[in-house]
């Protein structure tokens, strides 16, 4: 896993797997602060901030997995890369 920069705090560092940091970091800044601020807590049941979080990718999907800002559980936000472009080996 490697660390993107971002994380306050430093207990809970965000974990990346290299292609995934590659895609996210692909990503342009206003769009990754609307997915992180407004990503959906189903036990809140509300758009909340995405805290803690890192990534992988699971195919073209980049998953990203962090705590609700909020209620502190678990919540995931996939985003689909397949307009983005890909990484080349």
């Amino acid at each position: 896993m490697y660390k993107v920069p971002g994380c306050e705090n430093p207990k809970h560092p965000m974990h990346f797997t290299l292609e995934a940091a590659v895609i996210w970091t692909s990503v342009p800044q206003p769009v990754r602060e609307e997915i992180t601020l407004k990503t959906w807590c189903r036990h809140c049941e509300l758009p909340a901030p995405l805290c803690e979080y890192g990534g992988s990718m699971k195919g073209r999907v980049l998953v990203l997995k962090g705590k609700c800002g909020f209620c502190i559980r678990r919540i995931n936000q996939m985003i689909d890369t397949y307009l983005l472009p890909m990484p080349q080996n």
